[in-house]
């Protein structure tokens, strides 16, 4: 995310809003509702410029925005999520070492692509292959710049938007996914489909 704004959110019709995990009813985007831990909110109908505003306010917040044309979600994050996460951020960097690779990372940075109506925050990205493209950047546009050559995805909170897909969409070569069932490794096929690393 980029620094910080103080203007007021302005948009054409107020969002709705819900709670996929408490089943309640959505309720208007003006009602404020705090996130229990762990949990997420469901914004509905939010334009591609509040979504950017949003990133803007919320910079400094302990959140994970996922937008997909149009649903925002805003995902607060666990103990136990960070610490996985920075487990497998590790393990990453480890493996470029022992294998002499050169690495960039990008930690949470916000990905998105304005005209595929899709952004998210990884747990962690890294430049591999295209580290030397992005040395001495301090800003990343995907309209310019190449996209993560490997993201690492942790959903032990279990979103409620297709991450996978977004990240097909933003074009993330690989991507190191843990969930419940455990740790998998997807990569980018020529049909730009995900595909999942047999072990």
């Amino acid at each position: 995310m980029s620094e910080t704004t103080t203007r007021p959110l302005q948009h054409h019709s107020s969002p709705a809003v819900s709670d996929p995990a408490s089943g309640a009813q959505p309720s208007p985007a003006g009602t404020r509702r705090k996130p229990r831990r762990g949990n997420r909110l469901i914004l509905n109908d939010v334009d591609w410029q509040t979504y950017t505003r949003l990133l803007h306010a919320l910079d400094e917040r302990h959140l994970r925005l996922t937008y997909d044309r149009g649903v925002l979600e805003i995902m607060t994050l666990s103990y136990r999520h960070e610490s996985v996460a920075r487990f497998l951020g590790r393990l990453a960097v480890t493996l470029s070492e022992e294998f002499d690779l050169p690495i960039r990372e990008g930690g949470s940075t916000t990905l998105r692509r304005p005209r595929r109506q899709k952004g998210l925050e990884p747990d962690n990205c890294y430049w591999i292959k295209n580290a030397s493209q992005i040395q001495g950047k301090t800003k990343i546009d995907l309209r310019t710049d190449p996209p993560p050559d490997l993201a690492i995805e942790v959903d032990v909170t279990h979103s409620s938007l297709n991450r996978m897909e977004i990240y097909a969409k933003l074009a993330i070569p690989e991507v190191w996914r843990l969930d419940d069932k455990g740790l998998t490794f997807h990569v980018l096929g020529t049909d730009k489909n995900f595909a999942e690393v047999p072990e």
